[in-house]
């Protein structure tokens, strides 16, 4: 690749794009011309349209070399996301590094859900924050409401500041490090009333990780990716322990890996239903068809007529 470019001295874009599509193809990269715009798009700072309206123009060898590098690490499968350093959620630009996992178009369905709410939340909760995605969209969402943001891993903590500066919201997110609800608890804060708590927790079983795609298992954080209990470990601590944090008619919003649905139906039912508290439990499904946001809501005195789902 390196000598295809250097035998010339010199490459406008459009033989950058060709020698990059053809690279990745060969490295079996999905959709290679596309993420070769890309690429090549943010080293040229500008956006894919330009690629096309500048198509002769040559680019510098810096900037040539730089993007050689690139297609280097995306044949290696390294995530595109983490290449370029940033990644779109919701329609707000977000960094990203290997620190965190990557905010995925399926967890976008947590924003749309708390958006149908009847009444815009105050005081809202996201565990395992990572990027800082959910908390973020949903500051941005509401302009009001004050949103608190846990996370065990320090540095992915520092980026999802870093986005809430990046998107204008800091002042509405109070980050605190630690194990899910464990920072509300060990500072003391006031940790009632919370009209909506929300989690994308990991939830892949270790016993999977195999199957995982080389992007995924070779590059994104393990402390992300895999709980214990066939990945179903933190929906079991959340479930026994928000009810405390919520108010009444507060709501709970989970992301569900395939397939775990079922499992949470029945969970519920003989875990949660059978002791004094009563939940109601619904679903949202993804483009794919599959059960992948939980909405529960655990009965108080004025849902007791109400009907999930």
């Amino acid at each position: 690749m390196q000598a295809v470019l250097t035998a010339e001295k010199r490459a406008c874009i459009s033989d950058l794009l060709e020698v990059g599509a053809t690279f990745l193809e060969a490295h079996q990269i999905e959709a290679a011309r596309l993420e070769t715009e890309h690429l090549l798009a943010a080293r040229l700072n500008g956006d894919r349209l330009k690629l096309f309206l500048d198509a002769e123009n040559i680019v510098s060898e810096t900037c040539r070399n730089g993007f050689l590098e690139d297609l280097a690490r995306r044949a290696e499968h390294e995530p595109l996301q983490y290449i370029i350093g940033e990644v779109e959620f919701y329609g707000l630009p977000f960094c990203v590094s290997k620190d965190v996992f990557i905010p995925r178009p399926e967890t976008e369905l947590i924003v749309e859900e708390a958006q149908k709410l009847s009444t815009p939340p105050a005081k809202i909760l996201d565990l395992c924050t990572g990027s800082g995605a959910l908390a973020v969209a949903l500051a941005v969402s509401f302009k009001d409401s004050a949103v608190t943001a846990t996370e065990l891993s320090k540095n992915a903590l520092k980026i999802a500041q870093q986005n809430a500066e990046k998107n204008h919201c800091l002042s509405q997110i109070t980050f605190l490090q630690g194990d899910l609800l464990d920072p509300l608890k060990k500072k003391g804060l006031d940790a009632s009333g919370f009209d909506l708590i929300v989690s994308n927790p990991p939830y892949i079983a270790e016993a999977d990780r195999d199957t995982l795609p080389p992007e995924v298992r070779d590059y994104e954080p393990a402390l992300a990716l895999f709980a214990e209990d066939e990945g179903r470990a933190f929906y079991r601590r959340i479930l026994f322990e928000a009810p405390d944090f919520l108010n009444d008619d507060g709501v709970i919003l989970l992301e569900l890996g395939h397939k775990q649905s079922q499992w949470l139906r029945h969970f519920i039912k003989d875990e949660i239903n059978s002791s004094d508290k009563k939940v109601h439990l619904s679903f949202l499904t993804d483009w794919a068809g599959i059960e992948r946001i939980a909405r529960i809501v655990f009965e108080s005195a004025s849902l007791k007529n109400t009907v999930y789902g």
